[in-house]
Formats: structure tokens, C-alpha cells, sequence
């Protein structure tokens, strides 16, 4: 399954994913990915950037023919290697490679220089865009780790497409609100602003609430937030855990005409 994130100053937030048999890491499922995006909608502008790990078998192929992986290990060989654990093949294959110090010397020269090739045009995408798009990747390979790792049940719940693809949906949902709750306190602290939604949710991993039982009613009472908390619900204009129990739990006829006498 492949998302699209569409990324700027204040970070990525998610917007399409699709699905497909298998597992494939290359530019073909980039590009039908591609074409069912644009099946549903139409941006005015559109820059995809992707890591190393979508080239072509092609592009493996001169790799391994390049880096001579394609000397094959003699039978003696195979069987002199270590054990492999349960599941796992021995190597067939044996990479090696020679020093040419000449060649490394003139090398040194460009050390700490990095060269990033694009299919781009100069009339279109300036350096400074191209750079800073492709700096800004790590963005999108940490979205895909936050959505891909918590999905661990066992293969009893997925016996069926349907519930995969609902399982990927609420996932999905479950990211997009993680990405907005984050550019909106962004948004509202300002340009400066780094801070991820992690801490956010994490601050409110403990809200303590009182409960006290009588004979036919239960009195909720929320205890004071700290600081912190009350200024991020603040600055994402959400309600303050008072107000939700008010919205959502019934008071008692008697309490509320009490409440009413004393002018509350």
C-alpha cells in the first residue's frame, strides 16, 4: 500500500493512499499510483519525490553487474559458510571488489559534496525547490513508519480483502488526524514552530478525573489540567474536559433546581 503526502513548512499531512496485491517498491507502482490520484483529483501543481529504493530491475542488474555480485560460489563454498537460521538461504552469490588508490584521491576532492539528479526542468522547478523537497523526504518516511508499524493482528482478523482494506482505512484516518492535529498548533504557534504530534498526545496521557458513586446518581468532576495541556486546547480552539462532561452527562432534576436557586 503506497500514501500520498503532500508536504511544506509546517509538515505532511495525508490525503490519498491505495492499495494493491503484494509488495512492490518500484517506479510502475509509483506510476499507477500516480494515475489513480489523478483519477480523483486534479492539482495545479504537482512535484512526487521518492527514496532509492524505487529504481527498475534493470537498475539492479547493472548494480549487481557493476559491484561483482555475479561471480557464483563454488559448491565447497556453499557449504563451508555458517548455518542459516530456519527460512533462510545461503548466498550463491560473492561480492568482491578491488582499491584503486588513484581513482579514490581524485574522489577526496568532492568529499562532502552530494549530487541529487532529477528529471526536471529549469523552467519549471528551480534548485532551491528541488532541494529542499527532497531534504524535506524524511517527513514522509516517518508518516509511513507511524502508519505501517502499529499493524501487528493476527492473520485470524484479515482472512478477508474487506477487512484489510477497512483495517488500512482506519489507519489511514488515524494519520490524518495525527498530521492536522500537528499543523494546526503549528499554525497557531507560529513559523518557528517544530513540535510533532507525539508530545502533544502524550501530554494528555494523563487526565485525572473524580468520580464519586451515590445511591441514584454519579457526580464527574474533572480535576484542574496542567498549564501545558490547557494551553494547547487553548490554541487548537478544542473543548476543556468540563465541557464535554457538560455536553454529554445528564445532571440530576434535584441538583440542577438547586443549582438554580443558588443562582449557578
Amino acid at each position: 500500500m503506497g500514501v500520498n503526502l503532500a508536504n511544506d513548512g509546517k509538515g505532511p499531512v495525508p490525503f490519498f493512499y491505495h492499495s494493491a496485491d503484494g509488495s512492490a517498491n518500484g517506479h510502475i507502482t509509483v506510476a499507477k499510483n500516480l494515475q489513480h490520484l489523478l483519477k480523483y483529483l486534479k492539482p495545479k501543481r504537482l512535484l512526487m519525490v521518492t527514496d532509492r529504493g524505487c529504481f527498475s530491475a534493470e537498475h539492479a542488474i547493472r548494480m549487481v553487474r557493476v559491484h561483482h555480485f555475479d561471480r557464483k560460489l563454488t559448491l565447497s563454498e556453499i557449504l563451508s559458510l555458517p548455518p542459516r537460521r530456519r527460512g533462510l538461504r545461503k548466498p550463491t552469490l560473492k561480492f568482491s571488489y578491488r582499491y584503486h588508490p588513484e581513482l579514490a584521491s581524485k574522489d577526496a576532492q568532492y568529499d562532502g559534496f552530494y549530487v541529487i539528479g532529477t528529471s526536471l526542468s529549469e523552467k519549471t522547478h528551480s534548485t532551491d525547490e528541488v532541494f529542499i523537497a527532497f531534504k524535506e523526504q524524511h517527513h514522509i518516511e516517518t508518516a509511513h513508519h507511524q502508519w505501517k508499524a502499529p499493524i501487528r493482528p493476527r492473520p485470524l482478523f484479515l482472512k478477508k480483502v474487506t477487512r484489510i482494506e477497512s483495517l488500512v482505512f482506519v489507519q489511514f484516518l488515524a494519520l490524518m488526524a495525527f498530521y492536522l492535529l500537528q499543523r494546526l498548533y503549528r499554525l497557531s504557534k507560529g513559523k518557528t514552530c517544530r513540535t510533532t504530534g507525539e508530545p502533544l498526545l502524550r501530554g494528555f496521557a494523563f487526565s485525572a478525573i473524580a468520580v464519586r458513586y451515590k445511591k441514584d446518581t454519579v457526580r464527574v468532576t474533572p480535576l484542574p489540567l496542567k498549564p501545558a495541556q490547557a494551553d494547547v486546547l487553548e490554541r487548537l480552539k478544542f473543548p476543556f474536559i468540563s465541557e464535554q462532561i457538560r455536553s454529554y452527562v445528564t445532571r440530576p432534576k434535584s441538583s440542577a433546581e438547586h443549582d438554580k436557586g443558588r443562582g449557578i
